[in-house]
């Protein structure tokens, strides 16, 4: 027991307690506080003398005007010096804190035997009866010094680092993406991507309109092959395949197979009349006279898929019978692409006699490539243009928390799908349908600006781009009929603006430096530093100042519309994590925001990298966790019952804390400290009990 002693005073640097130290001097108990206090403070100050010399030498060769060089490599060196230094004083502050904190509050605890207070750590000492005691005083700034001063510092140099706002900033990122993620699952089914690789992106994303429209059109061939020999009035529009729209109507529109394959169960249970697991011929052909189909089709249906010759279906065979009648329905496209294809006609199952234009399909298909090519996937917050910022901005995340993003009135309109009808009277029901659409819209954006606000100076910003955006169309006589006061179609005008002045000026080659007076570089956006690399002489260009100045104010605007974008993306994705929409991965420390969190990694890096970037603090969480158990309950209850009592509810309400927070990237590390910290929480209940 004695040799276990030793080792842990040894671990726990209590210097005046090691082995045989204290024997070499002997000094009365307030020497041995005030040395304890005192000591590893100067060992501190010691760690910053390397730092001290070469702040000396850098302002002697800042002086004596030394060579460039040597000034040069004197900052790297102290650079790495403070990175040194940082990391060096915060290692030792961390290892001597529980000692000193304890040592520092000694003073108040005080054992009474036959009525007279003695100091616990020394009974020989009576307890400090004068507030203004030499001895209390010193405990009491040394209490302050080290249990409260060392924890508030460690937050003020993570301020300074910091580490707090670029915690923030690293989860607004983490949310972003997961933004995008979610905003991608709601709009883009992996059968609809394929269509959209297929058609290939549109005019907006960088493929030429008549290469998109051939596409389109060759698309709309394979669904309505009839179109090929068709003339004049004939060609007014064409109706959808009868069988798959029933099969589509009865599956309650599915938007993927494994929805298909979840409602196809339904169905089966459905024409299931006598419950025995199996579909039989007259069960099918009952339900196929239902569906006003002929008896003929349920015997071909029956009859083809029986794959075990039973005479009837059972689910699986079931199952594939429709896959099989959906991917046939058009020649080269499989069951999983006709079931995205069929998401896109709204009206299909509810009016045989509507009609699809060779018009409507191109708007339809010019809609799902933008939902297919407005993101990659692979963005980050500040790598998103001001379109996707807005797109972003205006998805119902409201409407997808509530209803889910599966449903398919939702896939209908985030498709903005525009069918006519032949009958006359149904242009009056098409107007009242869109109204009621526009009128749903207008109250998801009502409710998504819930999630959102936008400052005065923010207000005033977005109408002064309104405002540039008319004046601008104006002065270059460009004709549009957009909105201004809508900030997607707005960026669309700011967009051209900038390309076509570009192309006015036609740059050639000039350093970008011959525009850095005029606007920073790093305030522009990454789609617009190509027009700085290769500039011409603007002197020579004839107007070309009035124009490069006119496009210099076209930048300006666009970047201040991407920062209010910004900021209101950034609200939005903190709302919608709280409100559980999305959720947030466990982040790491990782450099990505560059040299600043570079730089914080290698000064506070043992104090970051093992918890989250949400739990940047939960150091400070653990060492006021150790200041209650060693040092507050020690002193004040020691050997008592309530010192058992205040530590069993400290470790419980710690443990919580962790189950809730999981502050540790490393899933072991969690469970490990939730082990230790149930482990003591036992073995104190057991004292209590035993």
């Amino acid at each position: 027991i004695k040799s276990m002693r030793n080792v842990a005073t040894i671990v726990a640097f209590d210097l005046m307690a090691w082995p045989g130290f204290g024997c070499l001097v002997v000094m009365p108990y307030e020497s041995k506080l005030y040395l304890r206090i005192v000591l590893p403070g100067i060992i501190g100050l010691m760690m910053g003398l390397p730092l001290f010399v070469v702040f000396v030498r850098l302002w002697f060769l800042n002086k004596h005007q030394g060579f460039k060089e040597d000034k040069l490599e004197m900052k790297r060196n102290l650079l790495q010096t403070q990175n040194v230094f940082w990391n060096n004083i915060l290692t030792w502050l961390f290892l001597v804190y529980p000692t000193t904190s304890l040592a520092s509050m000694e003073a108040f605890g005080c054992t009474y035997i036959a009525g007279e207070g003695f100091l616990t750590a020394d009974l020989r000492l009576e307890c400090p009866r004068d507030a203004w005691n030499s001895m209390a005083l010193w405990s009491i700034f040394s209490s302050m010094l080290w249990a409260l001063g060392v924890p508030f510092c460690s937050y003020l140099i993570m301020m300074y680092h910091g580490v707090p706002k670029m915690a923030r900033q690293k989860q607004i990122r983490g949310l972003v993406n997961c933004m995008v993620d979610a905003y991608m699952d709601d709009n883009l089914t992996s059968s609809a991507h394929t269509l959209a690789i297929l058609l290939g992106p549109s005019s907006d994303h960088g493929q030429d309109e008549d290469e998109f429209l051939r596409r389109s059109d060759d698309l709309y061939l394979k669904i309505f092959p009839e179109h090929s020999h068709c003339e004049g009035k004939e060609c007014q529009g064409h109706q959808l395949p009868v069988f798959p729209r029933i099969i589509m109507h009865e599956l309650d529109h599915p938007k993927d197979l494994p929805a298909l394959t979840e409602a196809a169960s339904k169905w089966f249970d459905r024409i299931d009349d006598d419950l025995g697991g199996t579909l039989t011929l007259n069960e099918i052909r009952s339900e196929f006279v239902r569906l006003n189909q002929s008896e003929e089709q349920a015997n071909f249906f029956l009859n083809d898929f029986d794959v075990d010759k039973t005479k009837s279906l059972d689910t699986r065979e079931f199952e594939n019978a429709l896959l099989h009648s959906l991917g046939t329905t058009i020649p080269g496209m499989t069951a999983a692409q006709v079931i995205t294809l069929w998401a896109l006609f709204p009206e299909f199952d509810e009016n045989l006699e509507s009609v699809v234009r060779i018009q409507d399909f191109e708007k339809i298909s010019k809609k799902l490539t933008e939902n297919a090519f407005s993101f990659t996937g692979m963005e980050t917050f500040e790598t998103l243009n001001v379109k996707q910022l807005v797109i972003l901005r205006s998805h119902a995340w409201v409407q997808r928390d509530i209803e889910g993003a599966d449903d398919t009135a939702g896939i209908q309109s985030r498709f903005g799908v525009f069918l006519e009808d032949t009958k006359a009277g149904k242009e009056e029901k098409e107007k009242g349908q869109m109204e009621a659409q526009d009128e749903a819209k207008d109250e998801a954006k009502d409710k998504a600006k819930v999630l959102y606000t936008t400052t005065l100076q923010q207000e005033e910003q977005l109408e002064e781009i309104s405002k540039f955006c008319k004046d601008t169309c104006t002065k270059l006589d460009v004709h549009t009929d957009v909105n201004f006061d809508d900030p997607l179609q707005c960026v669309h005008v700011l967009a051209a603006l900038t390309v076509d002045l570009a192309g006015v000026l036609k740059f050639s080659v000039i350093e970008a430096k011959s525009m850095s007076d005029d606007i920073e570089m790093h305030q522009i956006s990454d789609a617009h530093v190509q027009l700085y690399e290769h500039a011409h002489e603007l002197s020579s260009i004839e107007g070309g100042t009035d124009t490069y100045t006119l496009m210099l104010e076209v930048i300006r605007k666009e970047q201040q519309l991407k920062n209010i974008m910004s900021e209101q993306i950034g609200q939005i994705a903190w709302k919608l994590k709280e409100q559980g929409v999305i959720t947030l991965p466990a982040l790491e420390w990782d450099g990505q925001l560059g040299p600043e969190e570079r730089v914080a990694i290698v000064r506070l890096g043992f104090l970051l990298n093992a918890y989250q970037v949400s739990c940047w603090y939960w150091e400070m969480v653990e060492m006021l966790r150790k200041l209650l158990l060693t040092g507050v309950l020690v002193v004040v209850y020691k050997g008592s019952p309530p010192q058992l009592a205040g530590s069993l509810l400290t470790i419980f309400l710690f443990l919580v804390l962790h189950i809730q927070v999981n502050p540790y990237l490393n899933k072991g590390l969690n469970e490990f400290q939730r082990i230790i910290l149930i482990s003591q929480f036992f073995t104190i209940f057991g004292g209590m009990m035993f």
